[in-house]
C-alpha cells in the first residue's frame, strides 16, 4: 500500500498548476457572482424607491387638494355674516366634483348650552323639522346631548344623500374630536383626526376628519383667548382614506406593488392599504417559487399637523417586470471559462508527455511549451486580466443587445473588483481588528515634506502650487507611526491633486492639544478643486463611497482610502472630516495624538543671531506660499515686505534703497520672470545695489545648474523647506558665496535618507508600487517613485539616484528605453545601479535587460528576502562610486 502511495505523491506536483488554475476560476466566477447579485438587487431597491417616491406625490397631492377645499369653504363662511343651507351645497358642489376621496364637506356652529333650544327651533324652520341633537349612546343607538356648556352639531353636510344620517351628531361629545377642534381653535390652523367609530361609515372604512376654524370676521383673533372667545364653528371635511390612496393612485403607471398606509402620530396605526398587483391582494409570492428578496420602501406625509407613512412592498408580480438573469449569466460564464481553461492546460500537459517520447524532438518542444507557459503564467498571476480580457474578446464578436449588455456589466464588474483587491487587504486587517501601530521617533516636518516630495511630479504636470504651512509651535520630537502618518497625508494630499485642475494645494499644520507627555496636531489639506456638497462629507469616509457617484468613472479610484485613513486616524487617538464647496474647493482635516520624547515637548528654536532683525522682500504671486513663508521668517526674527508683481518690487526697493537701508535677500518666484518673458537679470533693473536672489521654483527641470542667472545666490524648489531656506539666509547673512554646486544639492536633494542610499522604484502598477515600497520602508530605505520611463528620467535629472528598481513594461517609455536614455545621459560608470524588476522571467528576457545597461535581474513575485540580498550585492559598489565621486559615505545613518 505504502509503496504505491509514495509514486502518487511523487507525481502529485505535476497537477498543481491545475489545481491553482481550478481553485482561482471558482474564486473569481464566485467574486463576479456576488457582484452580480448585489447589482440587481440595487437596482430593484432603486426601483422601488422610485415608485414608493411617485406614489407618495400622488398622495400628497390628493391630500393637498383636500386641505385647499376646506379652505376655500373656510373663505366662503367668513366673507359672509350667515349662510344658509342653499348656499352651502351650491358652493360644496364643485369641491366635490373631483374624485379626491372626500366623502363629505360640513358646517359645525358652535352652540352654547342656553342657544341650544333655539338653535334646534332655527334648523327646524329651515325646512329639517327632525333635527336634533343627538350623541351615541353605545352600539347603533342614541340618544339627546348630555348637559355641556356647549356643544358642536353638524348642521349642513354635502353631500346629502349618503350623509344625511349625520345631521345633528355632537362632535363635542367625541373626546378625540373635541380635542382635534379645541387644537384648531386656538391655533387657526387646520388639524386632521382619526375617526374608526363608524359614524360616517361602517368600523372597516378607515376616515379621518380634517377642521379648519370659522371666527366671526368682525371680532380680533389675535390672541389666544380672542380666538377662543371669537369661535364661530369649524368647516370639515371626511376623508374615505381607502378611496383616497385608490384614487391618486389612478393615473400612475404602477404595478407589483403593495401600498399601505399608516398613521405615524397613532404609532402607526393602520388606516388602509391598496394592492396594484394584477393577482389582487391575497396573491401569494411563495407559490410561483422564486426566491423574492423582501423590499419595502416607506415615506412619511405631513398633512395637517399629521404625519402618515405611506409604505411600498414589492410583491413577486413586481420581480418578474425585472430581468434577474445576469448573476446566472455569470455563473454560466465563468464556469465554462474556467472549465476551457483547465482543460486546455489539460491538453497541454498531455502534449508534453507525448514529445518526451522522441528525445531529439523532446529539446525543441519543451523551448516551446516553456515560451508559451511563461507567457501563460504572466497572466495567471493576475486572473482578472484574463477575465477582462476575453469578456473583451467576446464582446467583439456578434451579440444581441441583451448579451452585449450583460458582458459590458461583466468587464466592468471585473475591472472594478481588480482595482478593490489591494484596498480591501488594508480594509479586511484594520477590520479585524489585527492591525497595530509602530511606535517610532518622528518629525512631522519631514513626514510631510517626503509626502510633498513624493506628489510633485503629480501636481506640477497638472501646474498646481503644493503650500506647507507648519505653525512654528509644532515640537519636532514626537514618537508615533511615520508609515501610517505618511500614509494618511498620501490619500489627502493625493486626492486634493487628483480633484484639483488649477489653483494650489495648501498643508496646514496646527497645535491642537499640548501636554506634558501628549501633543494633538490638526492637519488641514485645502484644495482649489471641485469642492463637495455638504451632505455629502460624512459619506465620504464610508467604505466604497465618494462624493458624486460619476467621479469613480471620470476620475477613478475605488472610495475606500478615505474608509482607511478614517481607521488609521483612529487608530492614532484622532478623528477625521472635510468640507467644501462645489466649485470652489475644499478642505480635508484630521487630528492625531503623539507622544512626546523624554516625556517633555520641545520645539524649534533656531540659532538666528545673524538673521535677527534683517530684511526680506518676497515676491510671491501665489497668496499661500507667500503666507507661508512670512510665517517663517518672522518666526526666525526677520522683518519682510512682501508683493505679488514685479512692479511692486521694483517700487519697495527703491524706496528701502532711499531709505538708507537694504533687503538682505529677495526670494523671488520664477514664475514671474515666465509670466514677464524676461530675462530674471532684467526683471528689478533699474534698481541699484540688487540683493541677492533666492528664487523659488515649482518645476523640477528649471533646477538645473543651466537655468541659474548669474546674480541669483540660489534656487529652492516648492514646497520650499524651512532648513534649506534657513541655510541659504544664514549664509547670505555670514557673507559666503553661492556655488552651483551647493545651490543645486541643497535646493533639489527630496530624499530623506535613511539608511543612506537613494532609490528610485521605477513601476507604473499601484498594486506593484505599494508592494516594493512596503518591502523596501521595512528594510529601512525610503524610496522615491516614478510611475514611467519619463518620470524617471524626470526624477534623475534632479537627483543623483544610488539604486533604480525598473520595471519593463510600462505606458509612454518602457523600462528598455528608459535605461538606455539614462545610460548615454549620464554615461556608463558615473551613472546610478540599475536593476531590472519584471514578470518575464525567460533567460532571454535577462539576457536582454543586461545588453540595454541594466547591472542586475530580479524575477516578479519579488520576495522581500531576495530584494534585500540584491541591495546588499551592490552596496559596496554603490558606497565605492559614491565616495570617489563626492567623498561621502553612503551608508552611514542620516536623521
Amino acid at each position: 500500500m505504502k509503496s504505491q502511495l509514495v509514486p502518487r505523491l511523487k507525481h502529485a506536483h505535476e497537477y498543481t498548476a491545475l489545481l491553482v488554475a481550478a481553485g482561482l476560476g471558482i474564486f473569481v466566477t464566485g467574486l463576479l457572482y456576488f457582484g452580480a447579485k448585489q447589482f440587481e438587487k440595487k437596482r430593484l431597491r432603486e426601483q422601488v424607491e422610485f415608485q414608493a417616491f411617485e406614489s407618495g406625490l400622488a398622495l400628497q397631492s390628493g391630500l393637498d387638494y383636500g386641505l385647499e377645499a376646506i379652505q376655500a369653504l373656510n373663505s366662503f363662511f367668513r366673507a359672509s355674516q350667515h349662510v344658509d343651507a342653499d348656499e352651502f351645497e351650491t358652493f360644496t358642489r364643485y369641491l366635490l366634483e373631483s374624485d379626491s376621496g372626500i366623502q363629505a364637506l360640513e358646517w359645525t356652529p358652535r352652540v352654547h348650552a342656553d342657544e341650544l333650544a333655539a338653535f334646534e327651533a332655527s334648523m327646524h324652520n329651515a325646512g329639517r323639522p327632525n333635527y336634533r341633537v343627538w350623541e351615541e349612546a353605545g352600539a347603533d343607538q342614541v340618544h339627546p346631548v348630555s348637559q355641556r356648556h356647549e356643544y358642536f352639531p353638524i348642521a349642513y353636510t354635502q353631500p346629502i344623500a349618503s350623509n344625511s344620517h349625520v345631521f345633528g351628531f355632537d362632535l363635542g361629545s367625541k373626546r378625540d374630536q373635541l380635542k382635534a377642534m379645541q387644537r384648531a381653535r386656538d391655533t387657526g390652523m387646520a388639524i386632521a383626526s382619526p375617526c374608526s367609530d363608524g359614524i360616517w361609515f361602517d368600523n372597516e372604512q378607515a376616515v379621518s376628519l380634517v377642521y379648519l376654524p370659522v371666527y366671526d370676521q368682525h371680532m380680533p383673533t389675535a390672541s389666544l383667548e380672542d380666538r377662543r372667545r371669537n369661535l364661530k364653528g369649524f368647516v370639515h371635511a371626511v376623508f374615505r382614506v381607502d378611496k383616497l390612496l385608490s384614487s391618486s393612485l389612478a393615473d400612475l403607471p404602477l404595478s407589483g406593488l403593495q401600498l399601505v398606509l399608516t398613521d405615524a402620530t397613532a404609532r402607526n396605526e393602520h388606516v388602509a392599504s391598496v394592492s396594484l398587483s394584477k393577482f389582487g391582494r391575497d396573491y401569494n409570492p411563495t407559490l410561483a417559487g422564486h426566491d423574492c428578496p423582501s423590499l419595502s420602501v416607506g415615506q412619511t406625509l405631513a398633512i395637517a399637523e399629521r404625519e402618515w407613512l405611506l409604505t411600498c412592498h414589492a410583491t413577486h408580480e413586481f420581480y418578474l417586470k425585472y430581468d434577474t438573469r445576469l448573476g446566472t449569466m455569470v455563473l454560466i460564464f465563468g464556469s465554462s471559462l474556467t472549465t476551457l481553461l483547465v482543460g486546455y492546460l489539460l491538453q497541454l500537459k498531455r502534449r508534453s508527455k507525448e514529445t518526451e517520447l522522441a528525445r531529439d524532438q523532446a529539446q525543441a518542444a519543451a523551448r516551446s511549451k516553456s515560451n508559451f507557459l511563461a507567457s501563460m503564467s504572466h497572466e495567471i498571476r493576475t486572473p482578472m486580466n484574463g477575465v477582462i480580457g476575453l469578456t473583451g474578446l467576446m464582446l467583439e464578436t456578434d451579440l444581441d443587445q441583451e448579451q452585449r449588455e450583460f458582458g459590458e456589466l461583466l468587464r466592468t464588474s471585473a475591472e472594478s473588483l481588480l482595482t478593490l483587491i489591494n484596498d480591501v487587504l488594508d480594509a479586511s486587517k484594520l477590520e479585524s481588528g489585527h492591525f497595530e501601530l509602530e511606535e517610532l521617533d518622528l518629525d512631522i516636518r519631514c513626514v510631510l515634506e517626503e509626502v510633498l516630495d513624493l506628489l510633485s511630479v503629480r501636481a506640477f504636470a497638472k501646474g498646481l502650487e503644493l503650500v506647507a504651512n507648519v505653525d512654528p509651535q509644532v515640537p519636532t520630537n514626537l514618537r508615533g507611526d511615520p508609515s501610517r502618518l505618511r500614509q494618511v497625508l498620501l490619500n489627502l494630499v493625493g486626492n486634493a491633486v487628483k480633484f484639483t485642475s488649477s489653483g494650489h494645494i495648501e498643508v496646514r499644520i496646527t497645535p491642537e492639544l499640548d501636554g506634558a507627555s501628549q501633543f494633538t496636531a490638526r492637519f488641514e489639506v485645502r484644495d482649489t478643486g471641485i469642492g463637495i456638497e455638504a451632505e455629502q462629507a460624512d459619506r465620504l469616509f464610508q467604505a466604497f463611497t465618494q462624493a458624486d457617484q460619476t467621479m469613480s468613472r471620470r476620475y477613478g479610484g475605488t472610495g475606500l482610502g478615505l474608509s482607511i485613513s478614517k481607521q488609521l486616524v483612529s487608530l492614532m487617538g484622532g478623528q477625521i472630516g472635510a468640507s467644501g464647496t462645489p466649485g470652489r474647493g475644499s478642505t480635508f482635516w484630521f487630528t492625531a495624538a503623539f507622544k512626546c520624547a523624554d516625556d517633555s515637548c520641545s520645539f524649534p528654536n533656531p540659532d538666528a543671531p545673524l538673521l535677527k532683525d534683517k530684511s526680506v522682500l518676497i515676491l510671491e504671486q501665489n497668496e499661500a506660499t507667500r503666507n507661508s513663508l512670512i510665517r517663517s521668517l518672522k518666526f526666525w526674527g526677520i522683518r519682510c515686505d512682501s508683493a505679488g508683481d514685479i512692479d511692486t518690487g521694483r517700487r519697495l526697493l527703491e524706496e528701502m534703497s532711499t531709505s538708507q537701508s537694504n533687503y538682505m535677500a529677495v526670494l523671488l518666484d520664477s514664475s514671474l520672470a515666465e509670466e514677464s518673458n524676461s530675462d530674471i537679470s532684467s526683471l528689478l533693473d533699474p534698481v541699484e545695489s540688487l540683493p541677492p536672489l533666492i528664487l523659488l521654483n515649482i518645476r523640477k527641470a528649471n533646477m538645473r545648474r543651466g537655468s541659474l542667472n548669474k546674480s541669483a545666490f540660489a534656487c529652492l524648489v516648492k514646497p520650499v523647506r524651512n532648513t534649506h531656506l534657513f541655510n541659504c539666509l544664514r549664509s547670505i547673512a555670514a557673507g559666503e558665496s553661492s556655488t552651483p554646486a551647493n545651490q543645486d544639492t541643497q535646493a533639489v536633494d527630496p530624499i530623506a535618507e535613511k539608511r543612506g542610499l537613494r532609490i528610485l522604484l521605477v513601476e507604473d502598477n499601484p498594486v506593484n508600487q505599494r508592494v516594493a515600497v512596503s518591502f523596501l520602508e521595512r528594510m529601512g530605505f525610503r524610496p522615491a517613485l516614478a510611475g514611467n520611463g519619463l518620470e524617471a528620467i524626470e526624477q534623475m535629472s534632479q537627483v543623483e539616484f544610488d539604486l533604480i528598481l525598473m520595471d519593463l513594461q510600462m505606458p509612454e517609455m518602457d523600462g528598455i528605453e528608459a535605461t538606455d536614455r539614462i545610460r548615454r545621459m549620464h554615461g556608463q560608470q558615473s551613472q546610478a545601479i540599475i536593476i531590472a524588476m519584471t514578470a518575464n522571467t525567460l533567460s532571454e528576457d535577462k539576457q536582454r535587460c543586461l545588453e540595454a545597461g541594466m547591472d542586475d535581474f530580479i524575477s516578479k513575485p519579488v520576495r522581500p528576502v531576495e530584494l534585500e540580498e540584491v541591495i546588499k550585492r551592490w552596496e559596496a559598489e554603490i558606497a565605492k562610486k559614491r565616495t570617489a565621486a563626492t567623498g561621502e559615505d553612503p551608508l552611514r545613518i542620516a536623521g
